[in-house]
């Protein structure tokens, strides 16, 4: 009768216990809605342990020895572990299935270590053999254990005003994101509009440099027409110059034989200049040598008249042959 007395008050505490935290844990669900993966590394410690306080007085079967088997010890982690994998709904997404997943994993591993923590058959020999004793220090505990609720309430509370805070600035920082988006495009238009201007200004210089070349490429071609019209005339010219020469030697050539010709004719002259002196003088020397009134002696044939026939002095010549003399 003590023995069911101080299980059904063991069992009490445990439930009020669990209450208690599921409490706690609806709370803690709005967190973790904010930020999932915040509350799984830091709240994961406490809350396993009281549910699996619970788990061990509600699915685990008691044998009637007081040291139960490792058999039974593996069996009852599977039908923990059974119902935990049954208890899971339907995720509707990946974004709540991840923290389920973590929290199954932490209470996992919670279980596991209070099994390794508390040993089974000295716990069910303990709350055999010393009855009200074990329900005393549950009691005890109680104090210490609502305490340490309130405080990690008031640190939830606290991480949660935090969170609040976090949300708030970010609200700020959504709200402020189009003026920064604005003043973003804004400077971005700037600069567009300074590299147009200066993709017109290349443009234009580019269009100016074109027409200086196009106006160079124009006088090359002109020049290149020119110094062609140039070089024929100056072929026309060089040939003109060359038959002008020709022509110059032929004059020349003719000249010189003129001039021979001449030459040879002014020799014979020459030479008829003297014979005919010579004549003369003879008949100036005859003239002088015969008296005066003595009948001279007809010339020969071939020479000329005396100064009588001509009816000139003697001593002086005929101005026709002096002109014949001379050339």
């Amino acid at each position: 009768m003590n023995a069911n007395l101080s299980g059904s008050l063991f069992q009490d505490t445990v439930d009020f216990l669990e209450n208690a935290w599921n409490g706690q844990s609806s709370s803690l669900s709005q967190v973790t809605d904010a930020k999932h993966t915040f509350q799984a590394s830091e709240d994961g410690a406490e809350r396993p342990q009281k549910k699996d306080m619970s788990d061990l007085n509600t699915n685990v079967d008691f044998p009637e020895s007081p040291e139960p088997s490792d058999q039974e010890i593996e069996r009852a982690k599977q039908r923990v572990q059974e119902k935990e994998d049954l208890g899971g709904g339907p995720e509707p997404s990946m974004a709540c299935k991840e923290p389920v997943l973590e929290d199954r994993v932490n209470r996992r591993r919670s279980r596991e270590n209070l099994l390794t923590i508390f040993p089974m058959p000295e716990l069910l020999r303990d709350w055999g053999d010393e009855g009200n004793a074990d329900i005393q220090d549950p009691k005890k505990e109680l104090p210490g254990r609502i305490t340490r609720l309130h405080a990690e309430e008031a640190s939830l509370r606290c991480e949660n005003s935090q969170l609040d805070s976090e949300i708030q600035l970010l609200r700020r920082k959504l709200q402020s994101l189009p003026d920064l988006h604005e003043s973003h495009v804004m400077q971005i238009h700037r600069r567009l509009f300074k590299k147009e201007a200066r993709c017109l200004q290349s443009k234009k210089k580019l269009l100016s440099v074109c027409g200086e070349l196009n106006s160079v490429c124009q006088i090359r071609n002109l020049s290149k027409k020119r110094a062609g019209d140039l070089s024929e005339e100056l072929k026309t010219t060089a040939a003109c110059h060359r038959q002008e020469g020709r022509l110059c030697e032929e004059r020349a050539q003719e000249s010189w034989v003129a001039a021979e010709q001449m030459e040879r004719a002014l020799s014979e002259l020459t030479r008829e200049n003297a014979r005919l002196r010579q004549l003369l003088a003879q008949v100036e020397f005859n003239s002088q040598l015969s008296p005066r009134g003595l009948h001279v002696p007809a010339a020969p044939a071939t020479a000329p008249r005396g100064p009588q026939g001509s009816g000139e002095p003697l001593g002086h010549e005929a101005p026709p042959a002096r002109g014949r003399v001379q050339p």
